[in-house]
């Protein structure tokens, strides 16, 4: 599918021309991003841009509705300077559900100085860290909101954890990177090396299945105590984020009896665990 006709006749240097002289500081590149890079736009597509700038820490967000040849346009841009752009690109995308991007871009303008710095088609944001600690304290939210007649309260936990899983189980799985939120949550939904009924459970947790709140708690709890156990073989990765004790924990018991308190049901110590796979596989 080629370009919406919106993008058609000039309008992408048009607006180039236009965004130059957006703000006060020089601008030394425009970029790209979201589904018209990635040659993935529909009519009904934003279009993203990346304005850089030059100086001190800078930011902001103006919005456009182009009107061309009758047809409206959401523009959304971002305006940063380049020091921030880059401190942003090294750390992990918050939409991602911890896995590493490679986003497409395409270079629309740059200062000559700045070119060959900016002219590159792929953008890389790193993995998150795998947030275990945070996956097994959203257990105990879903559970005490249950507990306490909170139904909202532990759909709301249960969302929070289902997000957060993707992260730790990462570690069990082979590499995948992603390019788009739509990507990165197919790719979190399919990964190999999971819990029986994850996907399942993960649409329940993530409200995207209707289901009554005690079938989303005991999603949640399926999720974690099914998680645990393909993730031991990592502990001393999770101790340089969780520290030394939540790792220790994991493989010398203590996790699961806590585990098996807060949810009064037995954990699946004994779940087979999957031989972690190697190598790479596509979004």
């Amino acid at each position: 599918m080629g370009h919406p006709p919106s993008l058609a006749s000039g309008f992408l240097d048009d607006w180039c021309s236009r965004l130059r002289h957006l703000t006060q500081r020089p601008v030394v590149g425009i970029l790209l991003r979201g589904s018209h890079a990635r040659q993935a736009a529909t009519d009904y597509s934003d279009v993203d841009l990346d304005v850089l700038v030059s100086g001190p820490s800078y930011a902001a967000r103006p919005a456009f509705l182009a009107d061309t040849a009758g047809r409206l346009t959401h523009l959304s841009v971002a305006v940063r300077d380049v020091d921030s752009w880059l401190r942003r690109l090294a750390e992990p995308a918050d939409w991602a559900f911890g896995l590493p991007v490679d986003a497409p871009t395409r270079l629309l303008w740059a200062d000559p100085r700045w070119r060959s710095w900016l002219d590159v088609p792929v953008l890389r944001q790193p993995a998150g860290e795998p947030r275990f600690e945070d996956l097994i304290a959203n257990l105990g939210k879903v559970v005490g909101a249950r507990a306490g007649g909170d139904a909202l309260g532990a759909r709301l936990a249960a969302n929070d954890l289902a997000m957060l899983c993707p992260s730790v189980l990462r570690l069990a799985n082979p590499s995948v990177t992603v390019s788009s939120r739509r990507t990165a949550f197919a790719a979190a939904l399919a990964l190999p090396v999971a819990p029986p009924g994850y996907r399942d459970d993960m649409l329940v947790c993530l409200g995207l299945r209707p289901a009554p709140v005690a079938e989303v708690c005991a999603a949640a709890v399926r999720l974690v105590t099914g998680a645990v156990p393909l993730v031991r073989p990592y502990a001393a990765e999770l101790a340089g984020v969780t520290g030394t004790d939540l790792a220790e924990a994991l493989t010398d018991g203590r996790l699961e009896r806590y585990l098996t308190q807060l949810t009064g049901a037995a954990t699946r110590t004994g779940s087979p665990v999957p031989t972690p796979r190697t190598g790479q596989f596509p979004t």
